[in-house]
């Protein structure tokens, strides 16, 4: 027993699977694009960081990038276009953590009560 009509609920998947990909593409160029403005505005804090990559396998680098977003040491470097671009990927992620949360949620309620 589904809540939407006969049929729809394919469309309504692939809808929500399409949503998902877009968000996580979105979510990596903007994380790309971050890395490339300290890569050619701060070259010596981007080696500080360990030269990190969007695939890097380098645990360390990754730790050290995040910390930096998260901790807000952005922040020091005075660059409003740059602290933008962070806040910018920040809220999309936290945006597109609560859709997949709800999505989730209402997958599994939908099965239960259903």
């Amino acid at each position: 027993m589904s809540a939407f009509p006969m049929g729809i609920e394919h469309v309504v998947f692939f809808a929500v699977l399409g949503v998902l990909l877009l968000g996580w593409m979105t979510s990596i160029l903007l994380y790309m694009k971050n890395l490339n403005t300290l890569k050619t505005k701060y070259p010596k804090l981007f080696e500080s960081l360990g030269r990190p990559h969007i695939f890097s396998t380098n645990k360390a680098s990754n730790l050290k990038v995040r910390q930096f977003f998260r901790d807000g040491a952005y922040r020091k470097l005075n660059d409003p276009d740059l602290e933008k671009q962070i806040n910018l990927q920040k809220t999309f992620n936290m945006l597109f953590f609560i859709f997949i949360s709800v999505f989730v949620v209402l997958l599994f309620l939908g099965r239960i009560f259903l």
